[in-house]
């Protein structure tokens, strides 16, 4: 029986776990080895939390979990043919059991919630859509824009309809990678900030997987030819990096952390690894509620008009972040789909790195 076929059920993954923890001492392990210990225990938590509101989590929060899957599948695909019982494989083996079992359940109440909006981006949440990166690279100081626009380029609806049309799912039958002359260029415009920059990002690294090269690069306008002939992905993400190192100067802002952690996300999954700093992981590690496992709202104070404190933010932030959705003890699912993401990120990166070295070694 193949080593890592003993974690048959989440009761005995659980159990593994807490051995595994126990196991996994600082005393022998390396840096690398206690960063992926931290990020393990880390998903324990939130996992553990998804078991208690996966009725509530909208289909932002699926996406996110949904990628942590993909993620921790690639790491057992690499290492389970050359190690054995290693604590910290066995971990992310019978958490991945009990996160696959969890997303079933999650989707089928998604379909009966929210139906409209689970067929429009029901691609996305496929394991199969998502192929992630074997070569990494590094974002370009010198692609970050000397302007940025002081608001966001276009609105969530917009942003929907023009990954709906390259999904195939604008319409019952529709035909993909459908690029109308609005969405060209508005998801190839420079300049734009935030979650506008983020949601280009996510709609090119769609059309990169849905094999839509022929149609977007016909007819672009001066500006998109200029950016496309320096790679879509290494502009928007350099850009984004500067976002981050924006908001870190800052001191991380409570109401900047969703994208911040949106954008490694993001890049993480186009290839960029200089995303995967230590101290970064570290502080979004800070982030995680101790007591629930989840990764809150930022608090707000109560508006003089009596309006939600939540609807008062959103308005604020006046951003086109993807729909978000209140959790119980102030639990934000689509925050804590973008903490999942990245932190699966992060041991993705970790441990593929790791494989790579020694695989190097035992072929010397």
């Amino acid at each position: 029986m193949h080593p890592f076929h003993t974690c048959s059920s989440v009761s005995m993954c659980l159990s593994f776990i807490f051995l595994a923890l126990i196991l996994l001492s600082p005393s022998t392990s390396s840096a690398t080895d206690d960063l992926s210990k931290n990020i393990i225990e880390a998903l324990q938590k939130v996992i553990f939390f998804m078991e208690s509101e996966y009725k509530n989590i909208n289909l932002d929060g699926a996406f996110g979990f949904r990628i942590l899957q993909v993620q921790m599948e690639d790491i057992v695909k690499k290492w389970g043919p050359v190690l054995g019982c290693r604590p910290q494989h066995l971990l992310i083996e019978c958490l991945l059991k009990q996160l696959k079992l969890l997303l079933e359940k999650t989707e089928s109440a998604l379909r009966r919630n929210d139906p409209q909006y689970y067929q429009e981006f029901e691609p996305i949440l496929r394991s199969n859509f998502w192929i992630l990166p074997h070569m990494w690279n590094q974002t370009e100081p010198t692609l970050v824009y000397h302007v940025l626009k002081d608001q966001e380029c276009f609105h969530e609806e917009t942003s929907d309809k023009c990954i709906g049309l390259l999904l195939g799912t604008w319409r019952n039958g529709g035909v993909p990678c459908m690029v109308t002359d609005t969405c060209k260029n508005i998801m190839t415009q420079p300049g734009c900030p935030d979650y506008s920059l983020s949601h280009q990002l996510l709609y090119i690294r769609i059309w990169k997987l849905k094999g839509c090269h022929h149609i977007l690069e016909d007819g672009w306008s001066e500006a998109a030819a200029s950016l496309a002939a320096q790679d879509f992905e290494s502009v928007f993400c350099s850009n984004m990096m500067q976002g981050n190192l924006k908001i870190e100067v800052n001191g991380f802002p409570p109401h900047l952390r969703d994208l911040f952690m949106e954008n490694i996300l993001l890049c993480g999954l186009a290839g960029f690894s200089d995303f995967y700093k230590s101290h970064w992981l570290k502080l979004i590690l800070s982030w995680q509620d101790p007591d629930t496992g989840c990764f809150r709202m930022p608090e707000t104070t109560k508006s003089v008009n009596g309006k939600n404190p939540f609807e008062d933010l959103t308005q604020m932030l006046r951003r086109v972040k993807r729909r978000d959705k209140k959790l119980k003890d102030g639990c934000s699912s689509h925050t804590t789909a973008m903490a999942v993401g990245t932190l699966g990120g992060f041991l993705h990166y970790y441990q593929t790195s790791q494989w790579k070295r020694d695989r190097h070694r035992r072929f010397q």
